[in-house]
């Protein structure tokens, strides 16, 4: 039997019993927990019958998310050291959503973004106190 086609793969099997089943697509749809059967049924030679059952688990595929860095130059004003951006979220098995924060404090200012992404950096003051030619960094997950 060579090339018989069920509901998520392509089923063959030769002469010597080797067989092989190839899914038709990544099924990135098919929902994490859940296990989806193809059974295809094989005939030998002499037309004694049995099947071959392919069960494929369904997982949950890892989301994608953009990432953003962000350069900024201390003046005298602490508008001049926050900032504001979009992050881009894809995936492919479930909806594509931020958790919405408001408020994570960080060493040198407070983060917030919302479900679709926007996010806001805002210092905490102008932070006259860095020396010049160093770097301070505040860094948030997502």
């Amino acid at each position: 039997q060579a090339g018989t086609v069920g509901t998520y793969g392509t089923f063959a099997i030769d002469a010597a019993g080797a067989w092989t089943y190839t899914a038709s697509s990544a099924h990135n749809e098919f929902a994490a927990g859940t296990t989806y059967t193809d059974t295809f049924d094989v005939v030998s030679a002499d037309g004694t019958h049995t099947s071959v059952t392919i069960n494929i688990d369904g997982t949950n595929d890892a989301a994608v998310l953009s990432a953003d860095v962000r350069n900024l130059t201390e003046t005298d004003a602490a508008a001049d050291i926050s900032s504001s951006g979009q992050l881009t979220i894809s995936d492919v098995d479930s909806p594509a959503t931020f958790v919405a924060q408001a408020g994570t404090v960080g060493t040198y200012g407070t983060f917030a973004i919302d479900a679709a992404g926007a996010w806001t950096y805002t210092a905490s003051s102008a932070h006259n106190e860095f020396a010049a030619g160093t770097t301070y960094t505040d860094t948030f997950d997502v």
